[in-house]
């Protein structure tokens, strides 16, 4: 009975715990300009975890893969490779397969 508890239990709590999340991230967007596009980035400010090559998009999505705590900023960018100044900082820690949402500020 333990063994079939143990193997129940496993199958049941392993693919919940493995599923990761969706963190839905928004922002206000620059005034139309110089600005070509918006990256995230993740943990130590220069890794980008969603490149956003429009500069009027105000959304965008990073799913998560290891269910770990995360800190997330946004920046934005211009045509020429130069960046904004890196926004607030936000630590997000997932709810396994669940959707988070989450306002950036730049």
């Amino acid at each position: 009975m333990k063994k079939f508890l143990i193997c129940f239990l496993a199958a049941v709590l392993l693919p919940i715990l493995a599923q990761g999340a969706t963190l839905n991230f928004s922002w206000d967007p620059n005034l139309p300009g110089v600005t070509v596009g918006y990256a995230i980035i993740i943990d130590n400010g220069t890794t980008v975890a969603v490149d956003i090559p429009d500069a009027t998009a105000s959304t965008a999505s990073y799913e998560t893969t290891d269910n770990k705590c995360h800190s997330f900023s946004i920046y934005a960018y211009t045509e020429k490779g130069t960046h904004s100044d890196i926004g607030n900082i936000i630590t997000v820690c997932p709810k396994p397969g669940k959707a988070d949402n989450f306002q950036l500020v730049k």
